[in-house]
């Protein structure tokens, strides 16, 4: 079987590594598209996408490449089995087939999904790869590193990587999320194999490119899909590299509109704010921020036992230069620093 190593590693660490300028320059082609069908939209104060959809009339179009469900930090990912062989997420609402199809090029990965049958009822071509957001709900962060990122009910032998249908601009690279915990970058669609995971979903319209409909005030970007809260880069997310511990305490001591609850993200949570179409950085331009790595509050799974209290423990971070996913403990990567968002549930 191919292997990702060389293509992500360049994505994701090798450029990191490079001079500032150099490495802005060789990211500059990292921009994707891609869109979302057909999910159903949170009504205020539901707990998952499914007791939204029990409420709402008719099926809701969320904008393409951002997630349209809440995006708890202290719920763990709910499943109920729906038939053999699928699973639905509680939390997204997002159906999913549990055991993946073989490692294999973009193209057969994709014509693999559309054609997939595993769940009675089901229509053809209604099955299709996940976008990048999708996939990466589904990781799990607390399984050590080297292994598949997904746990019960996704039980699959050990491949590389997995396939999604979110697009670079250049139409012939796809993001992709890696065995390594998690870490998520870009491949040439056709260079190498990876595995599919099939998820359930009207396909994608490429043109409808909508932007969130973000709730801006003063000083915070409120996203309505997700129910967070984002410090505006002018209040909340400086151009000052720090520690962990020092991003750690600016949130938990911000009192930005007389809230209390600030804290840093979750990777999941800080990677909805990707927007796929930029780079340098990879946000909305509402979302003013720096094309820089920025810290989560997600533990590097592998030192968990070394650091029980997790006050030592490298965590993951998010860089918006183009929008990948590496762990904070990377020594090619500003080892141990990184910029600042807080957020909070609203």
């Amino acid at each position: 079987m191919k292997t990702r190593t060389g293509v992500l590693r360049w994505s994701v660490s090798t450029a990191f590594g490079l001079a500032p300028l150099a490495a802005l320059a060789a990211l500059a082609a990292c921009r994707g598209v891609l869109g979302i069908d057909d999910l159903p939209r949170l009504a205020a104060g539901s707990s998952s996408a499914v007791d939204a959809a029990d409420e709402a009339a008719g099926a809701y179009r969320p904008d393409p490449a951002w997630a349209s469900w809440r995006v708890p930090a202290d719920v763990s990912p709910r499943y109920e089995l729906t038939s053999a062989g699928v699973a639905r997420d509680l939390v997204s609402g997002l159906v999913w087939q549990r055991a993946s199809m073989p490692p294999a090029s973009w193209s057969e990965s994709a014509a693999a999904c559309e054609g997939l049958d595993v769940e009675e009822g089901s229509e053809a071509g209604a099955w299709r790869l996940p976008t990048r957001i999708e996939l990466l709900s589904l990781a799990d962060f607390d399984l050590p590193i080297g292994f598949n990122p997904f746990a019960d009910p996704f039980l699959d032998p050990e491949v590389s990587c997995y396939w999604t249908i979110s697009e670079e601009t250049d139409r012939i690279s796809h993001w992709l999320l890696a065995t390594v915990g998690g870490q998520v970058g870009i491949s040439v669609r056709d260079s190498q194999e990876c595995a599919a995971r099939c998820v359930r979903g009207a396909p994608y319209d490429y043109e409808a490119n909508a932007p969130p409909d973000y709730v801006i005030e003063e000083g915070v970007v409120r996203d309505p899909h997700t129910q967070l809260e984002w410090q505006a880069s002018e209040s909340g997310a400086t151009n000052k590299l720090v520690s962990f511990a020092t991003a750690d305490d600016r949130c938990r001591e911000s009192r930005l509109l007389g809230h209390a609850d600030w804290r840093l993200p979750t990777v999941k949570e800080l990677a909805t704010l990707v927007d796929e179409r930029r780079a340098l950085p990879a946000l909305d331009e509402r979302v003013e921020g720096e094309p820089n790595l920025y810290w989560t509050s997600t533990v590097h799974a592998p030192t968990q036992t070394d650091a029980p209290d997790g006050g030592d423990a490298p965590r993951w971070r998010v860089h918006f230069a183009d929008g990948t996913v590496n762990a904070g403990d990377d020594e090619t990567v500003s080892p141990g620093i990184a910029l600042v968002r807080c957020v909070r549930n609203y």
